[in-house]
């Protein structure tokens, strides 16, 4: 897997809603997912906020960087996009703060642009490209083509920007197929690092409209969880890194009002690791021929633990139901890698590796 270039961050979030976007997109409603409205923050809004940050911030950071979201921060007038940085670089200077993070769209991004965001200690960009399919680009109302995303992609990373990808699954046209047909794209851009998102019907964005008329049908979260774990194979196969999964819970979006529809779950990368570790724990049964009513036992790191029982036991339940077992034990051992599962039963002991599952490979 590749590494972070600067390796573990305190990432300061500052939300500035909307701003910049030459439109708004058919599953938007930042006001929602922010838990922030519409409101920009002030110049001493934001610097409070890092203060605050580095003050109340635990463990220890190789990098502190503060990263303006929820906007199309490129799209900005220049002078605006001035002000906004102008504001952090007292951190920058006096070491506070070692970098800036924005996220744009892929129609705004240029050589002028990046030379100015270069000139205020920005160091990574993410690109919210949603989807490299053009119809579901055009269905979802992005305004942008999938050669947007590589021409932007490319050039920043030519001029040395840390680059990550955005992409959002489930969108209005998109099925399992066109949805890993992006993530293959994406692979071929050699981002930095993926973001995935489910698509949500958020109360207050067009596609409630669609939604409310039958137009725009979610997919389950049993669905999103499949197309999610699908891509995760591919691009960690591919050595990138995915650095997250579903939206950020917020006391706002878990409302019952906020979410009309669509695939959310505040832990959804748990539920996609957890379904990975149900496949690796199958495949070590049937390889073993684990006999019916006999007792295993797993042996897993401390902090695959979880991921290997399935919320609420469910993994381990429906291992033991479809191979009818006794029992099933799992011990955490600290010697074994992250990612490694080893079985133990009657015959012998089997391990395989959580990225090697789909190929049966056992050692």
């Amino acid at each position: 897997m590749k590494k972070s270039r600067f390796g573990k961050r305190l990432i300061i979030p500052i939300f500035i809603p909307h701003q910049g976007c030459p439109h708004r997109c058919v599953f938007c409603n930042q006001k929602m997912v922010t838990d922030q409205g519409w409101e920009t923050p002030s110049l001493d809004e934001i610097q409070n906020r890092i203060v605050s940050f580095l003050r109340t911030s635990k463990g220890r950071h190789e990098r502190r960087e503060a990263a303006f979201y929820g906007g199309s921060f490129t799209a900005l007038p220049r002078a605006a996009q001035m002000i906004f940085l102008g504001g952090v670089k007292p951190f920058i200077e006096d070491g506070r703060i070692d970098a800036i993070r924005v996220s744009t769209r892929p129609d705004a991004l240029d050589r002028d642009r990046l030379d100015l965001l270069r000139n205020f200690s920005v160091e990574t960009v993410e690109v919210g490209a949603q989807s490299m399919v053009d119809e579901v680009l055009r269905e979802s109302e992005r305004g942008h083509t999938s050669r947007d995303v590589v021409e932007s992609v490319s050039l920043a990373r030519s001029m040395g920007f840390e680059v990550g990808v955005q992409m959002m699954l489930g969108l209005p046209g998109e099925d399992m197929s066109l949805f890993l047909t992006s993530a293959r794209r994406v692979i071929d851009l050699a981002p930095d690092f993926v973001r995935i998102y489910p698509l949500l019907v958020l109360r207050g964005s067009p596609l409630e409209r669609l939604y409310k008329k039958g137009l725009y049908m979610p997919i389950s979260l049993m669905e999103a969880v499949e197309w999610a774990k699908a891509a995760l194979r591919l691009l960690e196969g591919a050595n990138i890194r995915v650095i997250r999964m579903g939206l950020q819970a917020t006391p706002r979006l878990e409302t019952s009002r906020t979410i009309l529809g669509g695939p959310y779950h505040p832990a959804f990368r748990s539920l996609v690791e957890s379904s990975i570790f149900y496949d690796v724990a199958r495949s070590l049964l049937e390889h073993s021929k684990t006999e019916k009513g006999g007792k295993v036992r797993f042996r897993i790191a401390p902090r695959d633990l979880s991921n290997l029982k399935g919320e609420r036991q469910k993994n381990v339940a429906d291992l033991k139901s479809i191979f009818g077992l006794e029992s099933i034990e799992i011990v955490q051992d600290p010697g074994i890698p992250l990612g490694r599962l080893v079985l133990e039963n009657s015959r012998g002991s089997f391990a395989i590796s959580r990225d090697l599952a789909e190929g049966h490979r056992f050692a």
